[in-house]
């Protein structure tokens, strides 16, 4: 018989760290996708009404950025788990490391036409509500304003963890930036 799964520690609050149990390149795939699927969810919706409320700037002496706290032993208590739940699996062959195999089938061309389904098309019908749409496509729409983005980081996110993952959205923004002008 295989070796018993590792029981989950009870605890109240994971504080985010299971991420530390992923790889930084996972990591970073997991981001990439996050945001380009966000831009492209936002890309898909229509005008907004201006509300007339200017934005006001942030206050000169707010302190955004908080120095890191120790993980608490719940959370400590959770990256052990989720650590050895990983081991476990990744032994018996369990949990995916690279880019799928013949139970995976999607190739570039699904990829391509599930993106142009999400940007080009409308899920509901305009001003109908929750009505689905006529499955037709529709008018590509591009944001009138600058679109601003910010990363938010938990006390218990080491800096090296910040400054990583900060070079990775804004170098992905950047790119953005340049191919859509």
């Amino acid at each position: 018989m295989g070796s018993a799964i590792p029981q989950a520690p009870q605890c109240q609050q994971a504080e985010g760290h299971k991420a530390r149990v992923l790889s930084r390149r996972a990591r970073r795939s997991i981001q990439a996708l996050a945001c380009g699927g966000a831009l492209a969810a936002l890309a898909a919706c229509g005008v907004f009404q201006d509300t007339g409320v200017k934005p006001q700037a942030r206050p000169a002496d707010l302190d955004t950025v908080r120095a890191p706290v120790d993980p608490s032993p719940e959370s400590q208590a959770l990256t052990r788990y989720y650590t050895r739940l990983q081991s476990h699996l990744l032994a018996q062959d369990l949990l995916r490391t690279g880019g799928g195999g013949v139970d995976t089938p999607y190739d570039t061309g699904d990829v391509a036409r599930n993106f142009e389904r999400i940007a080009f098309y409308n899920e509901y019908a305009r001003g109908a509500g929750l009505r689905a749409s006529n499955e037709g496509p529709d008018i590509l729409r591009r944001w009138e304003k600058p679109v601003r983005m910010t990363l938010e980081f938990g006390n218990t996110v080491p800096a090296e963890v910040r400054e990583t993952d900060a070079q990775v959205v804004g170098s992905y923004t950047a790119r953005l930036s340049r191919i859509t002008g």
